[in-house]
């Protein structure tokens, strides 16, 4: 009898982590690519906020964070 009990705990504690293997594998996906560098960040020209430069927006020589600090620089 207690042979039979080890033999249910055995199984039952594969059973367990074959299924969390399953749902480990699930949740897996692919990994999004890695960018190759960093990118430039800029500053804005109104409140001095960093910005990467790709977000940012350019007037001329100079780079703001939003619309509205780009049009107070216009006047």
């Amino acid at each position: 009898m207690l042979r039979l009990l080890y033999l249910l705990v055995i199984v039952g504690l594969a059973w367990y982590g074959w299924g969390l293997l399953k749902r480990l594998g699930r949740n897996r996906g692919p990994r999004p690519p890695r960018r190759a560098g960093a990118e430039r960040m800029v500053r804005c020209e109104h409140c001095q906020v960093h910005l990467p430069e790709s977000t940012a927006l350019r007037h001329g020589e100079h780079y703001y964070c939003s619309p509205e600090h780009r049009d107070r620089a216009r006047g």
